[in-house]
C-alpha cells in the first residue's frame, strides 16, 4: 500500500494535524504552514500514521473523516488545517503562472544549514543520464545578454575565506580522478580541432562542443553550443545576416540566397 493518513499530536498527545501522504510526508516538517511550525516549535511533538490505503482517493476521504472528526481551529476544533481536506493529488502538475509565484515567494529566503546540507548532497548524487539530460537541454541554448551580466556581476570581485580555502584544499588532497575525468583533462590538453573555412565558430574541447559568436556594436554576443561545426556556422550566419545582410561573409551564402530567390 503506497498512500496513508496520519496525525500529529503536541506534546501532550492532543492532535493539531490532520494529513495525507506518501513516502517520507509525514515526517516532513519544513513545507508546513505557520501554525503547524508554531506548534511544532515547541516541542515534543509526534506524529503516526493511522490507515494505509492502495489508492490515493481513499487516503482523501479518511483524512476529510478525520478533520472533520476533530474540527478545525478555525472553527472551533483542534487541528491547524486550513481546509476540510481531501483536495489536490500527490505529484500533481503546477502550471508556470503557480511556479513562478512559488519561485518569487522563495527568492532571497534565507535556507536552513539543513536545507543546504541536502541540496549539497542531491547535486553530488547525480547519475550520468541525469546529467546527459541537462547537458542535451543547453545544447545550443542563447543565454541572454542580462543573465550573462547578473553572472558576471555574481562572479565579480568574490573571495572565499581562508576557511573555505581551506576546505577546499582538503577536499582535493590525495583525490583521484575518475577515467571520464582524465579523459576530459586530456581532450583540453590536445589541439584544437580546425575550423576549416568557418567564420565565428570555435571549438571547446572541455565540452566537446562547437560554439559560435559574433561580435556586433562592440559586444560579443554568445549564439549556443554545437555538436558539428556545420550547426555553429549555420548559426553563426543566421545572427550575422540579421545584423548586416548579405554585407558581410557568410559560411552558407547559398541558404540565404535561396530563400531570397524564393
Amino acid at each position: 500500500m503506497e498512500f496513508y493518513t496520519y496525525i500529529w499530536r503536541d506534546a501532550s498527545g492532543v492532535p493539531f494535524y490532520v494529513g495525507k501522504g506518501k513516502g517520507k510526508r509525514a515526517h516532513n516538517t519544513t513545507n508546513r504552514s505557520k501554525e503547524f511550525k508554531c506548534v511544532h516549535a515547541n516541542g515534543g511533538c509526534s506524529v503516526e500514521i493511522v490507515d494505509w490505503f492502495m489508492h490515493e482517493s481513499q487516503a482523501h476521504a479518511r483524512e476529510v473523516e478525520l478533520i472533520e472528526l476533530y474540527g478545525r481551529r478555525e472553527m472551533g476544533g483542534l487541528l491547524v488545517n486550513k481546509t476540510d481536506g481531501g483536495e489536490g493529488a500527490g505529484g500533481a502538475a503546477r502550471s508556470a503562472e503557480t511556479r513562478a509565484k512559488m519561485s518569487a515567494a522563495q527568492r532571497g529566503k534565507p535556507k536552513s544549514e539543513e536545507h543546504r546540507s541536502r541540496i549539497s548532497e542531491a547535486k553530488k548524487n547525480v547519475s550520468d543520464v541525469t546529467r546527459a539530460k541537462l547537458s542535451d537541454a543547453h545544447t545550443g541554448r542563447v543565454i541572454g545578454i542580462d543573465v550573462r551580466l547578473k553572472m558576471r556581476l555574481a562572479r565579480s570581485g568574490k573571495k572565499h575565506s581562508l576557511e573555505t580555502i581551506a576546505k577546499i584544499g582538503a577536499g582535493r588532497m590525495g583525490k583521484r580522478h575518475t577515467d571520464d575525468a582524465r579523459e576530459k583533462v586530456g581532450i583540453a590538453g590536445r589541439k584544437k580541432k580546425p575550423t576549416g573555412d568557418f567564420k565565428g565558430i570555435s571549438f571547446k574541447p572541455l565540452r566537446n562542443k562547437w560554439v559560435a559568436s559574433l561580435k556586433c556594436g562592440g559586444e560579443q554576443r554568445f549564439l549556443g553550443s554545437f555538436q558539428t561545426p556545420e550547426q555553429a556556422a549555420r548559426a553563426y550566419d543566421k545572427a550575422a545576416f540579421e545584423a548586416w545582410g548579405f554585407d558581410c561573409h557568410l559560411n552558407f551564402p547559398e541558404d540565404f540566397a535561396r530563400e531570397d530567390a524564393a
